[in-house]
């Protein structure tokens, strides 16, 4: 998510000479690193691996991917592991998972040991899905009791990226937003799959065309072997 810095920089490449603009984009550039390499609690500089799509599209799309409403471990892993451990876990082994840093991996040991505290040692009990013990969690582990950031989520609605539904105080103009990019990526499936379909129809109309073309010159091969043979027989008989 861009900051209000990268957004005022941006808005100042409009009607600028190339020289000034190349300026800005340096200061842009130099921004951007700068808040990559930013250090977090534990000394780390990737604080997510979910690039720059937020993560609540990050949820809209691994429910495509998934043909399933995900989990929230589903959506913090995507954002949170490597990429070879996406891969993995994705593949269904989740043992030996790698975190982009160390607060990432403690985040999301803080949140299984209040899995084990809440609903017990059966894994099969466990409600994964619960903002609140998300939010817990992660206030306990960065010592604060009621207040604070929360980790993992970035600026989207806690509830929606845990369980697919806006709390109530999430605002209008964000429910909008999100409704707006899932529309949007509907569409681009859709687009996508009628693509296919098109592409397929294109290929079965080619066979069909290539089927005919085919047929056509079995005959037209025969048809002149018999007008050979006719003629040879005409030749035969008048030489005799």
């Amino acid at each position: 998510m861009a900051s209000n810095r990268e957004w005022m920089y941006t808005m100042r490449l409009r009607g600028r000479s190339l020289i000034q603009i190349l300026y800005d984009l340096s200061i842009i550039s130099w921004i951007l690193t700068s808040n990559r390499n930013t250090p977090d609690s534990e000394g780390g500089t990737a604080r997510h691996t979910g690039g720059s799509i937020g993560f609540d599209e990050h949820r809209v799309r691994l429910r495509k991917l998934l043909g399933r409403e995900p989990d929230w471990i589903d959506v913090f892993l995507q954002t949170h592991l490597t990429a070879a451990s996406k891969a993995k876990y994705f593949a269904g082994d989740g043992d030996g998972l790698q975190f982009c840093n160390e607060t990432a991996r403690k985040a999301y040991d803080s949140f299984e040991r209040h899995l084990l505290e809440k609903y017990g040692e059966d894994p099969t009990q466990h409600i994964i899905n619960d903002p609140d013990l998300w939010r817990e969690s992660q206030l306990q582990r960065q010592g604060e009791k009621t207040n604070g950031r929360i980790y993992g989520i970035g600026t989207s609605d806690l509830d929606y990226l845990v369980t697919g539904i806006y709390s109530s105080g999430a605002s209008v103009d964000t429910r909008a937003q999100q409704e707006v990019k899932t529309l949007r990526q509907d569409l681009e499936d859709l687009q996508k799959e009628l693509g296919e379909k098109q592409a397929q129809t294109d290929y079965e109309n080619k066979q069909r065309e290539l089927d005919h073309q085919q047929t056509k010159l079995k005959q037209a091969q025969l048809e002149a072997q018999v007008a050979a043979l006719v003629k040879q027989i005409g030749h035969q008989q008048s030489g005799s």
